[in-house]
């Protein structure tokens, strides 16, 4: 995945966009020196006992009035959609993850990692708990579901 967003990212030389692997809960970044973070589909794999820490850590890592947005799959709530969906999450996307990219092992713990996650609303608390300004969003139907968090800018004589 790191591969393949460097290569997009030659479209936008113009643009200051980093990629970089590392460990979201100790980026090394200095404090306030962010403008943006951006979580695609990271966060279902995040153990529950370790978003507070990802939650300061990004509070730490971001300049005042600075974002995070953030994507994941999500169980719809609607018995019929979240049945359906997560159908083929668990049968359908193996499979085509099998005969299009030849590893199905990256997408067969799809569907179970997307029923343990259960959906950003515990992410959005987490955010809000380390000082964020946070709002969930839905997605489809809420088969995904997101984060926008913004960081305070401080008020002046505050």
């Amino acid at each position: 995945m790191l591969a393949g967003a460097r290569r997009r990212l030659t479209r936008y030389a113009h643009g200051h966009i980093t990629v970089i692997e590392g460990n979201a809960l100790a980026t090394g970044f200095e404090e306030e020196s962010v403008d943006r973070v951006l979580v695609a589909f990271g966060l279902k794999t995040l153990a529950e006992e370790y978003r507070q820490g990802l939650a300061s850590e990004l509070y730490r890592v971001l300049r005042p009035g600075g974002v995070v947005s953030a994507i994941e799959m999500s169980e719809p709530r609607e018995w019929h959609l979240r049945a359906l969906f997560m159908w083929y999450l668990k049968s359908v996307v193996p499979v085509v993850g099998r005969m299009l990219l030849g590893n199905p092992a990256n997408y067969r713990m799809l569907g179970v990692y997307t029923e343990r996650f259960q959906g950003c609303e515990p992410v959005v608390e987490a955010m809000r708990a380390a000082g964020f300004d946070a709002d969930l969003v839905s997605y489809f139907h809420g088969c995904a579901t997101g984060v926008v968090a913004r960081k305070p800018i401080a008020q002046a004589g505050a």
